[in-house]
């Protein structure tokens, strides 16, 4: 699943791609280049927040972004992919740590 973060309007739009695909997970930011307006998208829309390099994505938004797109054999596979991301420290409260990719334009 990609958290992705669309900055090249007027209004920044925060969505979640392909949710039921727990094999992979990253945040992928288009638009031109901007970390303070990431931040404040993230933080705005109750998504996540920004962490040095890293994006910290709340485990009940990705839940909530799901909702209604994925099986309910989902939530078993998204589990082993927080108790995978936890033994590697990529587990942080309730969020879970996710590298940032640019799409610039």
């Amino acid at each position: 699943m990609i958290v992705k973060v669309d900055l090249s309007g007027p209004e920044a739009v925060v969505g979640l791609d392909d949710p039921s695909d727990c094999k992979r997970f990253h945040l992928s930011a288009q638009g031109e280049k901007n970390d303070a307006r990431l931040a404040g998208a993230l933080t705005e829309s109750g998504v996540g927040r920004i962490d040095g390099g890293d994006a910290l994505i709340e485990v009940e938004a990705i839940r909530r972004l799901a909702q209604g797109r994925v099986t309910p054999a989902w939530t078993g596979d998204f589990d082993q992919m927080l108790s995978y991301a936890e033994t590697k420290g990529w587990l942080q409260g309730d969020a879970i740590q996710a590298h940032v990719e640019w799409e610039i334009p």
